[in-house]
């Protein structure tokens, strides 16, 4: 696959390729491919339904169209064409697994299943396909067989150039004697927080080292403070191999709980860990959020996501939580990342309700303000993304509003969330789903308002 500057050459030639020859079908699906990796998804989705309307019997175009569409949150419209590339192509590894994607967006875990396991198969160490069927296994609680095949994916990771691999000892959850264990980060800073609740039981396994955790930068000092016998340093580049302290053994902090999260007995929230705000910053946030006067705080966030499928089953239109924002006795605050301002203003212009917003807050740039806010509500509702996971870690009741087909450790079925103990989840039972499961969210709320409010609305 090109990227980089590669893969700009390799637009440009195709487009080239295309000014001459417009009918070129390898060179549509190719380019819509390349646009499709580089999300211009609308874009993408008209040169492969252009190729696809020149060369319908072609399996690639088939299922380049139906990852595009995939992409896009329209996995119902995507699911034909995946399955008929399968057809076509019986024996390509990778179409099984873009099909059991699909899928499990629609909630056909078991079909799912049974197209990844189809396709390991055909290529047992695959380890995309290992790794897909472990994000199958683990919401359903099938931990044995889930942590096996997730185990796999480390070598996703690993083909991503910004992060070193690994290079010491693989820590297997042994008592290390003498010396200090490293563990790893290399995904976003709400799994970081997530998988950080499992630290207290790998250092009942050190005897004499320590921890030293490397985790994205934005989230150094919430660590530090959680967890002040560890070492916190900030995720380091490929290169910086000579700078991290000396270790025993290292491990990906992603894998933590495949050693001590075998069952649902094994998520004991009396032990986790207390998550704490800088308390300065948390004093400034109370003066502000007292300031705006009677009522409950209640943070909203309304997209999660990075992009694709991800963003597109994760995110309502801020209107679309009308229901809750018209509550009596709540105050509602924004704690969206991104540029939201103007989705904001609007909703104040169209209804009236006011979002309260401070500009100088940016939790993409430096999470510190963020969680010190978040600390000062009395209820967080909203999406599935990293303030969920902060609310919840921090002892903030949190309120979450579930996709369809959640993000793994979620699980599925479940109003509960086993890694915190705080923390409730309205799950949808359709995908896009968000009317019903927003209206159940504001039908409980009046309820929630009163109890907090000593028995009085």
């Amino acid at each position: 696959m090109a990227d980089g500057g590669h893969a700009d050459e390799a637009i440009d030639n195709y487009r080239a390729v295309l000014s001459g020859e417009p009918s070129n079908v390898t060179a549509l699906n190719n380019l819509g491919n390349l646009l499709r990796l580089r999300r211009s998804f609308e874009d993408a989705e008209g040169l492969l339904r252009t190729a696809h309307g020149l060369a319908p019997g072609r399996a690639d175009v088939k299922t380049n169209l139906g990852l595009v569409l995939h992409d896009r949150g329209q996995f119902e419209a995507a699911l034909p064409f995946l399955e008929r590339a399968v057809n076509l192509a019986p024996g390509n590894v990778d179409f099984r697994r873009n099909l059991a994607m699909a899928l499990r967006q629609l909630g056909r875990f078991d079909d799912a299943i049974t197209a990844c396991r189809d396709a390991l198969a055909q290529s047992p160490e695959d380890a995309a396909t290992h790794y897909a069927l472990a994000l199958l296994l683990l919401p359903a609680g099938q931990f044995a067989e889930g942590w096996r095949h997730f185990d796999y994916h480390w070598a996703q990771f690993q083909a991503d150039p910004g992060l070193r691999p690994l290079r010491g000892p693989r820590w297997r959850g042994q008592p290390i004697p003498k010396g200090n264990l490293l563990i790893r980060s290399e995904q976003g800073p709400g799994d970081e927080i997530l998988f950080s609740t499992c630290l207290p039981d790998a250092g009942d396994r050190l005897q004499g080292g320590q921890i030293i955790l490397e985790v994205n930068p934005r989230l150094v000092a919430l660590m530090q403070r959680t967890f002040p016998a560890v070492q916190v340093i900030p995720r380091l580049p490929p290169e910086a191999d000579g700078k991290y302290p000396k270790f025993a053994a290292e491990l990906p902090a992603s894998l933590l709980p495949a050693l001590f999260r075998q069952s649902f007995e094994d998520f004991r929230k009396s032990d986790m860990p207390v998550y704490r705000a800088d308390p300065a910053l948390q004093a400034d946030w109370r003066r502000r959020i007292d300031d705006l006067g009677p009522g409950r705080k209640i943070g909203i966030a309304w997209r999660g996501g990075g992009y694709g499928a991800s963003q597109a089953k994760r995110t309502a239109a801020l209107q679309r939580f009308l229901p809750i924002l018209r509550t009596p006795g709540c105050i509602f605050v924004n704690l969206q990342y991104g540029h939201r301002a103007e989705e904001i203003a609007d909703l104040q212009a169209a209804t009236g309700i006011r979002v309260h917003d401070w500009p100088d807050l940016d939790p993409l740039v430096e999470l510190e303000g963020q969680i010190a806010q978040i600390s000062c509500l009395d209820l967080v509702l909203q999406v599935s993304n990293t303030s969920a996971h902060i609310a919840a870690a921090l002892g903030v009741e949190t309120w979450i509003l579930q996709s369809h087909s959640p993000y793994w450790p979620w699980f599925l079925d479940r109003a509960d969330v086993p890694w915190y103990s705080n923390a409730r989840q309205f799950r949808m039972q359709r995908p896009g789903e968000w009317d019903s499961i927003i209206d159940r969210a504001a039908a409980a709320l009046p309820a929630w308002v009163v109890q907090h409010n000593g028995g009085s609305a």
